[in-house]
């Protein structure tokens, strides 16, 4: 049995001789992966050692041109220059479907993207400011509005490509855009927005999630719930993304009254529990308006904590979720903590943070994976 690449609790199980077999057959076979250098003697340790320090040392020597071009964010920079002392390569666990390319997930993705991106983003950016239009982007997906005729834009665009000839992108053009999960429309002058399902997806489904289900599943419907409230510019198009969500819920096994008790909360909050059930746009415009002000300042407190971060100030505790109610030992602990740090110089509530967060016990890669020991650098 062989733990996978992904690390997601999948396996491998069959002859040690078929495995090795199939991975060599694909490593031959896939471009996905390069073969820099074989260890056959120990002797060949020292030259590979060599050869992978250069590489680390030309990545970090790429990186600070780059922040001396500006291109990149001092913080960004520091985070991924690689500490030679630090490096230690894993053993590569076989996965057949692999694919090529950076996963989403990972932070690396972004400022690779944010690289390529750069120079010719600012080309588009710059006009679309001189125009007074709006501009997002997510990912590899951009959108701006323009209120020039398409033969302007699409000479513009031309442009941009001569300039930057390595740009390759498709261009989406009408009255009506999907961007980021958001259905956005110029309705005769006025801004119309709502969710947006693709018809390629299957309806009615839950993310799939690792850890404690039920917890993280509580967490997206509350956030889900908020997504429909920043996306549908009408009450009627909220109301329907609501029992969308809640027909999922109970599709998928929950029970009515998990649903029920999570979805009142959330209108709860603002004491606005009637809302559920109103289809007046004058109350939900105000509903609304009061989730955009909390969201500004939750990415305030946000911008805060990663101050106390960069600084060391943020404690991380864990505990096991099975033990114990964890809402009633979350207010305990800060409790004892404020009664007791209250006027401590670095571990006061004003100086810094105590993130609690739950682990289980157990997991298949705990109890059925053995993994060799990682390979050092010196």
């Amino acid at each position: 049995m062989n733990s996978t690449a992904d690390n997601q609790n999948t396996f491998y199980l069959g002859e040690a001789k078929v495995f090795d077999a199939t991975a060599n057959e694909y490593l031959l076979k896939s471009d996905a992966y390069k073969v820099l250098r074989t260890i056959v003697k120990e002797e060949d340790k020292q030259e590979w050692q060599n050869d992978l320090n250069a590489r680390i040392e030309a990545m970090n020597d790429a990186l600070q041109i780059l922040k001396r071009r500006k291109a990149l964010d001092k913080n960004v920079v520091d985070t991924l220059i690689t500490d030679l002392n630090k490096v230690k390569l894993p053993y590569l666990y076989f996965l057949p479907d692999v694919s090529k390319g950076s996963p989403n997930t990972m932070t690396l993705s972004d400022t690779l993207a944010n690289i390529y991106l750069f120079d010719w983003q600012k080309l588009i950016l710059k006009e679309v400011q001189r125009k007074n239009e709006f501009f997002g982007r997510y990912k590899d997906e951009i959108f701006f509005t323009w209120n020039d005729s398409d033969h302007v834009l699409r000479t513009y665009l031309q442009a941009v490509q001569n300039v930057q000839n390595n740009v390759h992108f498709q261009i989406s053009i009408g009255s009506s855009v999907r961007f980021f999960g958001a259905h956005v429309e110029n309705r005769q002058g006025q801004l119309y927005t709502r969710v947006h399902h693709d018809l390629f997806m299957q309806n009615y489904t839950l993310p799939y999630v690792v850890g404690h289900t039920k917890l993280k599943h509580s967490n997206y419907l509350r956030a889900a719930l908020l997504r429909a409230v920043c996306y549908c510019s009408l009450v009627e198009d909220f109301h329907r993304e609501r029992i969308y969500l809640e027909l999922s819920y109970l599709i998928n096994g929950y029970s009515l009254l998990f649903v029920e008790s999570h979805v009142q909360n959330f209108f709860n909050y603002f004491r606005l529990d009637n809302m559920r059930y109103r289809t007046d746009q004058i109350i939900y415009h105000s509903f609304r308006r009061q989730w955009f002000d909390l969201l500004d300042i939750q990415h305030t407190l946000s911008d805060q904590l990663q101050q106390f971060d960069d600084h060391g100030n943020v404690i991380r505790f864990h505990y096991l979720y099975d033990y114990g109610p964890r809402c009633q030992f979350n207010q305990q602990f800060h409790e004892l903590w404020s009664k007791y740090f209250c006027h401590h110089p670095v571990f006061s509530t004003e100086r810094s943070e105590i993130l609690l967060t739950t682990k289980q016990l157990h997991s298949l890669n705990a109890l059925l994976a053995r993994h060799k020991s990682s390979v050092e650098i010196q």
